[in-house]
């Protein structure tokens, strides 16, 4: 702590000549906290009296660089907390708090890097569209449709293991990712989340608007590049929307 600094650096030297030396306060970390130039700590009526080689009491003076170096570290720590923040913006869906989609393929690219330098398991990719969307919006308005994105990512969030990442890729598509996952379980798990996902219902003003989910998936393996998981992926998303459509209209 920088106030142990000054206690041992008044017990060891008492007064002393100020001479314009500089004085720095480092931490037991061993991270410079702060310096002040002595004139600057005296101010106008100091720097006279240590023209002459007056005594200058080194606690005063030390505490005056305390007091500098807590408002230094503290704006520093306020930035800090800021420049969280704004990551967190970048890279997290504010209505459903999962990621974003610049969060997602952050995750993705380390964890197949990952996959590739460890020639390990790889896992699988599930894309995931809500299907009824346009017809919640055009039914409930568009505060319903939210409601309904925020309940789909809460489902997914309760879904996802540790090592797991859900995300929001945009509107109403949702990404899943399981990584480290071998192909039978990971699409044992695909199967049962789909079904519960498919039993969801969001509450909007005392109605039970049910919720309807199509999904795509891609297993991977080390070395498979990103573009193709995520377009064969999309690909088979897209053929189940077109068999759930073509029942649709059968029935």
């Amino acid at each position: 702590m920088a106030s142990d600094h000054i206690q041992r650096f008044y017990t060891h030297n008492g007064q002393t000549k100020a001479q314009g030396h500089r004085l720095e306060l480092t931490r037991e970390d061993g991270f410079l906290s702060g310096a002040q130039d002595i004139f600057d700590l005296l101010g106008e009526a100091g720097k006279k009296d240590t023209d002459k080689g007056a005594d200058v009491n080194v606690m005063e003076l030390l505490r005056n660089a305390y007091k500098a170096i807590s408002r230094s570290e503290k704006t520093i720590s306020e930035q800090k907390q800021r420049i969280n923040e704004l990551e967190s913006m970048l890279t997290f869906d504010e209505l459903t708090g999962l990621s974003n989609r610049r969060g997602f393929f952050e995750v993705f690219t380390r964890e197949l890097d990952r996959a590739k330098r460890s020639k390990g398991e790889g896992g699988l990719l599930i894309m995931i569209d809500i299907d009824n969307f346009k017809t919640i919006n055009d039914t409930y308005g568009h505060p319903a449709g939210d409601e309904c994105l925020r309940t789909v990512g809460a489902f997914l969030m309760n879904e996802v293991r540790a090592m797991d990442t859900a995300a929001r890729l945009g509107g109403d598509e949702f990404i899943l990712l399981f990584p480290r996952t071998n192909r039978e379980k990971a699409m044992k798990r695909a199967q049962q989340l789909a079904l519960r996902l498919n039993s969801l219902k969001a509450q909007w003003k005392g109605t039970d608007i049910p919720i309807y989910a199509c999904v795509g998936l891609r297993n991977f393996v080390a070395g498979d590049r990103i573009e193709d998981i995520v377009e064969d992926a999309d690909a088979a998303l897209y053929e189940h929307k077109k068999k759930r459509k073509a029942k649709r209209k059968a029935s």
